[in-house]
Parts: C-alpha cells; structure tokens; sequence
C-alpha cells in the first residue's frame, strides 16, 4: 500500500478543552500510520487559552492565528494554504480518531481521481450517524441525504458528501480549487460545497467504513449561537448551495418551489426566521455568481463539469463497475 505524507489542519474556537481531550488521539493515530506528517491548528481568535495551551504542551504544533472570528471556511483555508504534505486531513477539534484510523484509506489515493475520503463517525453512544451517500432530486432541490451501505465494508464505497469533520483530501486538488468556499461563512453546507464541486470537475470521493473516529457534535455552534440564528444560517446556506449549483433557469423554479412548499408554511406557523433566509438570497446574488463563474473557471482547468442532477448517474456507475454489492 502507498502511503503519502498528510498535514492535519485542525480550526478552534475557544476550543481548549476540546484540544486538551483530543488532540492525543489525533499525534497516536498519525504516529501509528507512519508517515511524515505536520499538525496544523488555526486558531479562529479564541477567547480562552487555547493558544497558550498549545504553545506550552504542543510547541511542534504549527499555530496560525486569526486576529479576528472569520468563522470555518476562512479559518480552515488560512490552514489548507499553510499545509505542505501530499494529502490533507481537515479535522474537527471534537474528533476522537481511532489508533488505526488511516490504515483504510490509503488505497482511495492509488486512483489518481480521488479527491477525498471520510471515515466513519461514531457518536458518543455508539451511533453511526452518517455514511456513504447517494444525491437526490426533489423537484429541483438537490439532498444528499440518502444514506447506503455495502457488503463488503473493507472496501470504500463513492459518496456524494465529505464531512468537514474528518475529511482526508489531495492537497493539490483541493488547493487547485481554492479551499472552502467562503461564501457559507460562519458555518454550514461548506462542505457538501466542496464535495459537489470536486464531484463536478471530475474527481470521486469515497467514504471508508473501516475507519472509526467518534464526534462530540456541533460542540463550538452549540456553545455559542442561538437555536433560531443557528437554523436561519443553515436554510440560507442551503439556498445559496442551490443558487451556486443549479443553471439560472433550475434556481429560480428552486426558489419559486421552495417559497411555496417551505418557506410560506413555516411562515403561517411563526418560524419568521426561515422569512429571514430566503430573503438573503437577494443580497447575495453577487458573491453566488463570484463562486459560479470561479468554478467556471475551475471546470476548464479540470477540463470537466458535470451537471448537479447528472452526478447520481455518475455514482451509480462507479458502483456498478467496482461490483459494489448495495444493501
């Protein structure tokens, strides 16, 4: 098996504790996979002592600090352009990896197409809450919520959907591609961004169910916003991803289905927040056509740009021909 050297890049925010906890099952697990390696953490101005944390128990850590809270994307980018190594693990600073937590994935990155590969994530009571997923259509909005699994689960499986949790990527792909997508700032559906547009220029990511790591959950969001803000952040998002990805025709029966069916019911049952979303679209229509004309530009480096609705048939392909057995 062909292993490659990987920088860890891990963004907090008045994560302390977090990193205290987890931060040892992260140095074991890139030990045991022995490879060259660096550890990253980008500290997004935290208010707690995470720096000195740091710099007094991990002084070969490399610590890059925000002056000011740029929120994920930015704060994960400032590490991507920072990092060295052949591959990329961005890793949330709840994540607990498993000693062996590589071993399963090397063999996605002996296929030049690969983009990325995630393990799977294990709650605190032993829930799996996530693997490899399958894209849907509804209308014209677009879910990457089905759930599938394989028979031979020593094998990884295609998914349409990274997590920024723990996704393991090619540093020059994801370089090539400039990072996360900004424009989701502070947080949400930059990730499911990243995995569409790497989908659509060409590459594949998989998901590997022999690798284990456990999640605390949305532990910094939870902390530090309100349950309304948080969902208000999150239908906006959501909206944005569509207005990033579907042709101008597909986004506006989008948001002529979406008002109908999502937001005027939420409306007449006082979720006035969800009004909030959709009605940002508006003041984002400039950056929403910045990030479609860079992945314009993207897809002629790449020289492939799939469409959003022709990526199931993509998927069902690869599955087909690796005699993926589906249950």
């Amino acid at each position: 098996m062909n292993k490659k050297s990987v920088s860890i890049v891990i963004p907090n925010y008045n994560g302390r504790h977090l990193l205290e906890e987890f931060l040892p099952f992260t140095v074991q697990a890139i030990k045991n996979a022995a490879v060259d390696y660096e550890i990253i953490v980008v500290d997004d101005a935290s208010k707690d002592d995470s720096i000195v944390f740091l710099e007094e128990r991990y002084p070969e850590i490399i610590l890059l600090k925000n002056e000011i809270n740029k929120g994920f994307s930015a704060t994960c980018n400032k590490g991507i352009m920072q990092a060295s190594k052949e591959l990329m693990l961005i890793l949330n600073s709840d994540i607990q990896l498993s000693p062996n937590y590589f071993d399963n994935q090397w063999q996605c990155f002996e296929d030049e197409n690969t983009f990325g590969v995630m393990g799977r994530i294990i709650d605190t009571g032993s829930n799996t809450h996530d693997g490899p997923r399958l894209p849907q259509r509804l209308g014209f909005k677009f879910k990457q919520n089905k759930i599938y699994e394989t028979t031979d689960q020593n094998q990884p499986a295609p998914t349409i959907f990274l997590s920024g949790a723990n996704a393991l990527v090619c540093s020059k792909k994801i370089k090539q591609i400039l990072g996360f997508d900004e424009i989701f700032s502070p947080f949400y559906f930059e990730d499911v961004d990243l995995s569409l547009r790497a989908w659509r220029l060409g590459w594949q990511c998989y998901y590997a169910f022999a690798s284990t790591c456990y999640h605390l959950g949305s532990s910094t969001i939870n902390a530090n916003n309100l349950k309304k803000s948080v969902k208000a952040t999150y239908y906006r998002n959501r909206y944005i991803l569509h207005g990033i990805h579907l042709n101008k025709t597909q986004y506006t029966w989008f948001k002529v289905q979406t008002f109908i069916f999502e937001v005027l019911p939420k409306v007449l049952m006082g979720q006035f927040w969800v009004w909030k979303s959709y009605s940002a679209l508006s003041a984002y229509q400039e950056k929403i056509a910045s990030s479609k004309l860079r992945l314009d530009k993207q897809s002629k480096n790449t020289g492939t740009r799939l469409s959003l609705f022709s990526l199931s048939a993509k998927i069902n392909a690869i599955l087909k021909d690796g005699n993926y057995q589906v249950s």
